[in-house]
């Protein structure tokens, strides 16, 4: 009797221990989904960061290659500060930042309650295979330029943000570099979100992988569309004219403003360094509402 027993204390051992195994390697692989489904890895951005001369002044700029099979909407790599930065270090940096800045000592003990941090960011479409250089690295969250590459030396890589084009549809997936690990945004957008309104009809539509709509009703509509240089912005201006939007036009480096015969305006822009076309067009009874 004692000996059935002990059989069937160990057959019940054995069921719960290896029910217990199982369930541990159910838990892992399904904490490795977000890993699995990751359409872009990490390893497939290449990028470098070094110091380099725009425009007269010495700014720390990242160099960013894309060799993923995905069209890349914007990049941002924020970093944070080591473990082992010393408080002299940390005395050192704000001291260097108040000086390059002119803070004044409020700013300064405002800064000294944040954690050091910096951020490098871009809009630029970047194509499979593609690189691009000159992204602007800055202070914290904010928009001062990065200057100094030994202050970027007090960081390391913390979380990146990747949104690229999938099937017509812009997805947000994360990297965390401390926890080597990815993650998707819930949210996904189309990535051509031209209006199908008929004041759509009324401007020449841009051929761009990325338009996206700040503004969309019946009397407005507002856009950027990505992916283009200022030569290809004035060519764009020129259409424009020849549809009509010549009246009352104003016109200064990289923008255009113009009404058509029929009362609509047009304001077109150039961001250089998104290398983006904003265009805003509003009906005459948009402009009429808004009149003084």
């Amino acid at each position: 009797m004692k000996k059935l027993l002990s059989m069937v204390v160990i057959f019940c051992m054995v069921f719960i221990l290896g029910a217990c195994g199982s369930k541990e390697a159910g838990s892992e692989a399904n904490g490795n989904t977000e890993d699995e489904k990751a359409k872009i890895k990490i390893e497939e951005l290449n990028y470098q960061v070094n110091v380099e001369v725009d425009n007269g002044e010495r700014y720390v700029m990242m160099k960013l290659t894309n060799n993923s099979k995905y069209v890349i909407t914007n990049f941002e790599l924020t970093y944070k500060a080591k473990k082992d930065v010393t408080n002299e270090q940390k005395n050192k940096f704000y001291d260097e930042i108040q000086k390059n800045f002119k803070f004044n000592e409020e700013d300064v003990n405002e800064l000294k309650q944040k954690e050091i941090s910096m951020h490098a960011e871009t809009n630029r479409l970047i194509d499979a295979g593609q690189t691009v250089d000159k992204i602007n690295c800055y202070y914290f969250g904010g928009s001062y330029y990065l200057k100094d590459i030994n202050h970027l030396k007090l960081c390391e890589p913390d979380i990146a943000t990747i949104k690229y084009i999938d099937d017509g549809k812009i997805h947000t997936m994360y990297y965390d570099y401390a926890n080597d690990s990815y993650s998707y945004d819930d949210e996904i957008i189309p990535s051509n979100q031209w209006t199908k309104r008929a004041i759509g009809q009324k401007i020449p539509k841009l051929d761009s992988k990325c338009i996206i709509a700040d503004t969309d009703e019946d009397d407005e509509f507002k856009f950027e569309a990505y992916g283009f240089t200022i030569d290809e912005f004035n060519e764009y201006v020129d259409k424009c004219k020849k549809l009509g939007y010549i009246v009352d036009e104003l016109s200064f480096d990289n923008s255009y403003s113009a009404d058509n015969t029929d009362g609509y305006n047009v304001d077109l822009d150039f961001e250089e360094k998104d290398c983006a076309i904003r265009v805003t067009i509003q009906s005459p009874e948009w402009t009429k509402e808004w009149e003084w």
